[in-house]
C-alpha cells in the first residue's frame, strides 16, 4: 500500500506543477491548425498569453480533475504492480 499511495502523492505533484504546460501545448497544437492556411507560427508565451487573457490563470487549469483522476490512479497501480511482482520474482528466485 505504501508503494500505491506514493505513486499517487507524486503523480498528483508532477501533474499539478506541468499541467498549464500540457494546456498550452494542446493550444498551441490548435491554433497552428487554425492558422495553417497563413502559415502563422504560434510559441509558447503567445499561447500562454491568449489563455490568459481569454480565461485567466484558471484557464490554464481547466479540465484537471478528469487529468488528475486518471493520471493519479494509473501511477499508483503501476507503482503497486511493479512493487508486487518484484517482491513475487524475488521470493521466486530466492527459492530456487
Amino acid at each position: 500500500m505504501d508503494f500505491f499511495w506514493l505513486g499517487a502523492l507524486s503523480k498528483l505533484i508532477a501533474t499539478s506543477i506541468t499541467y498549464p504546460q500540457i494546456v498550452i501545448k494542446s493550444r498551441q497544437q490548435a491554433m497552428s491548425i487554425e492558422s495553417s492556411v497563413g502559415k502563422k507560427k504560434v510559441n509558447v508565451w503567445s499561447a500562454m498569453a491568449e489563455v490568459v487573457q481569454d480565461e485567466g490563470f484558471g484557464g490554464l487549469y481547466r479540465g484537471i480533475s478528469s487529468k488528475l483522476l486518471q493520471s493519479i490512479l494509473t501511477a499508483a497501480i503501476l507503482f503497486a504492480s511493479k512493487e508486487r511482482i518484484y517482491n513475487l520474482t524475488k521470493s521466486l528466485l530466492t527459492s530456487v
